[in-house]
């Protein structure tokens, strides 16, 4: 769903147009064996600022930062980047979200790291602790504890459970698909495709 003004400078509460848009989706990636940190000093490898694009908001433009980021990582040989914030903290992917397991516990960034609120984000997070009993930490990431982290995987509408098996031609953990993200993955999988009785309520037939 786009919203459009008809003329640029309108303001807030101007007449505005509205577009609805269907996309169809290939295959979804399951697995991504090279993945690199965003450069710290490469300015287009850092999540905007909220106060330039608020963070939270699907805004069109956003994504021309998360296009420069993918373009460099596949450039350089990568299948995705891991974005940076203004602070130096892993924020996302070029457009998912992002997740750590250590020790048995699942770690994300906070909303405040400048990070998509994203609707897979929240369903990882409650089927992890409901499903999987196991508890679910919000806080900043430093950019070398992926190099340490027993499972990494990126989260999202199209992605779903994406798991990152290599950060920078380093494995993460095993190097293989870990326990939790495996689990995460076929029940977001079966959620989606309605297979769970008790979540038919997240599905809405078109």
């Amino acid at each position: 769903m786009q919203v459009t003004r008809a003329d640029l400078g309108h303001a807030a509460g101007q007449p505005a147009h509205i577009h609805g848009r269907v996309s169809l989706y290939g295959r979804t990636v399951t697995e991504l064996a090279g993945v690199v940190p965003a450069p710290a000093l490469d300015a287009a490898a850092r999540r905007q600022r909220t106060g330039v694009i608020p963070a939270r908001g699907k805004v069109a433009g956003a994504y021309a930062n998360s296009s420069l980021i993918k373009s460099d990582a596949i450039q350089s040989g990568y299948d995705e980047a891991l974005v940076l914030d203004q602070n130096g903290h892993v924020s996302e992917g070029s457009a998912m979200n992002v997740f750590m397991v250590r020790d048995g516990v699942l770690i994300t960034p906070p909303v405040t790291d400048n990070i998509l609120e994203g609707i897979m984000r929240r369903t990882v997070m409650e089927l992890a602790r409901k499903e999987l009993g196991i508890d679910v930490v919000e806080r900043s990431i430093d950019r070398t504890e992926v190099f340490i982290a027993d499972e990494l995987f990126f989260s999202g509408t199209a992605a779903q459970v994406t798991v990152i098996t290599q950060v920078d031609h380093r494995p993460v953990g095993s190097g293989k698909i870990g326990p939790i993200a495996g689990k995460l993955r076929e029940l977001v999988e079966n959620i989606v495709r309605a297979r769970i009785p008790k979540y038919t309520d997240w599905n809405v037939e078109v």
